[in-house]
This record gives C-alpha cells, structure tokens and sequence, in this order.
C-alpha cells in the first residue's frame, strides 16, 4: 500500500518535467534518411547564402588628359634672311631695305658693338597700316644666345650715354641720350633693334629664333 502511493507520486513529477526541445534548421537528424539530411544541409546553406549582402558595382572613372600638338621643332641653321621671311608672312608691309649692314652702320656710328652678327636684315614695315613715319629696324643673327645678349647688353648702354642729335636720333633710326627710348629685342641668337617683345615683329623673334 505504501510502496504504491510513492509510485503515483513520482510518476506525474517525471512526466510534468519534460519540456519541448528547440532543434535549430541546421541540426540534421542522425536518424533521418540521406536524402533529408542532403535537404537540410542544402536549405542550411540556402539560408546562410542568404544573410550575406551581395556588393554594390561601383563603375570605374577613366580620366583622359587632352594632349597638344608639340611646337615644330626650331630651324637652329636660320639666317636673319629667314626670320625676316616669316615677318612678311604675318605683315604684308615690310619691305627689306638692305642687308649684312653692322649695327654700327645701321646706327649713324652711334652704337657701337664688339661681336659680330653672322648674318642681318635692315627692313621698313608698318604693322596694321597705322604710321605716321616709315619705322625702320634691323634684325642680327649671332653665332651664339650669348653673343645676341652680349651685342643687346652694349646697345643698351650706348642708346643711353650717346649724345647724337640728328633727326634720325629721335627715333625714326634709333634713339640717343637718357631722355630717348630705344627698344631692343634679344631673343636666341636674334637681336632685333626699335621694336620689342611684344610686337608683331617680337612675336616673330619669339617663335623663330632658338
């Protein structure tokens, strides 16, 4: 009687102490068949294929520089003849006057250089057909940028100190005296006397004269 009483007391305490067991989608049944444990592990890696997030193309931006035509090269065999050329082409107006005349010449004796140019152009232009007097220049070729610098260097210095006061120092042949100006261009091997940089002439200089 009493070994009965205990039983029923027990049995119902076993029973109420069984709880439902969470199996996870990734556990695979050992006592399944092969075929439902290949479609687990198949949806196992479905689901995890899933949860990671595909990557975003991002298009690739290709920069491209244009590039500009280089310069022609500089003909470094010019003569004062050549460079004289391509001032006719850009101005219908100059008109060579004589050439191979010394700066010294050129000048009325007033300048007077120790380098000598190895070839040279005196000519008369009016750029855009605008003058109220014809303006003469003169252009020298040297043997060396040096010598073109070093022929500039000495014009400079007698434009400045010279005390000619004929009417061709006042500027019409080249200019004499503090209170005078007289422009000059040295560029290269070139030398170019009564016009400056930024002429029609200078620009010509600039292009030509390596």
């Amino acid at each position: 009687m009493v070994v009965a009483l205990v039983a029923l007391i027990i049995v119902p305490n076993v029973a109420l102490s069984k709880q439902p067991v969470h199996t996870p989608a990734t556990h695979i049944d050992p006592g399944a068949t092969a075929a439902a444990q290949a479609g687990a592990t198949q949806a196992a890696a479905e689901t995890a294929t899933a949860s990671v997030p595909t990557p975003t193309p991002h298009p690739t931006i290709v920069v491209e520089t244009p590039t500009s035509a280089p310069a022609p090269p500089v003909n470094q065999g010019y003569t004062a003849s050549d460079i004289v050329a391509h001032m006719q082409a850009v101005d219908s107006t100059v008109y060579i006057q004589s050439t191979d005349k010394s700066i010294w010449d050129f000048s009325h004796n007033d300048y007077y250089v120790t380098v000598h140019a190895t070839s040279s152009v005196q000519f008369s232009g009016c750029p855009g057909m605008n003058c109220a007097d014809t303006p003469y220049y003169g252009l020298w070729v040297y043997a060396s940028p040096q010598d073109a610098e070093s022929a500039w260097q000495q014009v400079s210095m007698d434009a400045i100190t010279c005390t000619d006061t004929s009417p061709r120092a006042t500027g019409n042949i080249v200019a004499c005296g503090p209170y005078e100006t007289e422009l000059e261009y040295a560029h290269g091997r070139c030398l170019l006397l009564n016009d400056d940089a930024y002429s029609t002439y200078g620009q010509v200089v600039t292009q030509y004269c390596g």
